[in-house]
């Protein structure tokens, strides 16, 4: 955004920061019950982003950008897998949840209280 939306912003809402959460699902391609496979080219991969942008409305300039990217992924294996004990595999949405909670956390943890 530029400094200008950013300064019309703060006379809008009387706002002194604005904090955009945005979270994507990048790929959902293995389900909640994973079996291993013994096909060497398969691939599967459950991943997402989180970023958190922060925005000193005052003076209408970036102070802070974070970003997190989760990615599971499950391959065949070119050896053979007796065992196949099935697996819970991390959904690309839980993932993204867990990210912006640590996200959040770690700005929880080193703010500056006036």
């Amino acid at each position: 955004m530029s400094p200008a939306k950013l300064k019309q912003l703060k006379a809008d809402t009387d706002c002194d920061y604005l904090i955009n959460v945005k979270g994507n699902i990048i790929n959902e391609g293995i389900g909640g019950l994973s079996i291993p496979s013994d096909e060497p080219d398969y691939y599967a991969s459950n991943e997402s982003s989180v970023s958190i942008v922060i925005y000193d409305l005052n003076s209408g300039i970036l102070i802070s950008s974070s970003q997190v990217y989760a990615k599971l992924t499950e391959e065949g294996s070119h050896f053979d897998n007796a065992s196949k004990v099935p697996t819970l595999a991390t959904s690309a949405q839980t993932a993204m949840l867990v990210g912006a909670k640590k996200l959040i956390a770690k700005y929880d943890k080193y703010r500056l209280d006036n």
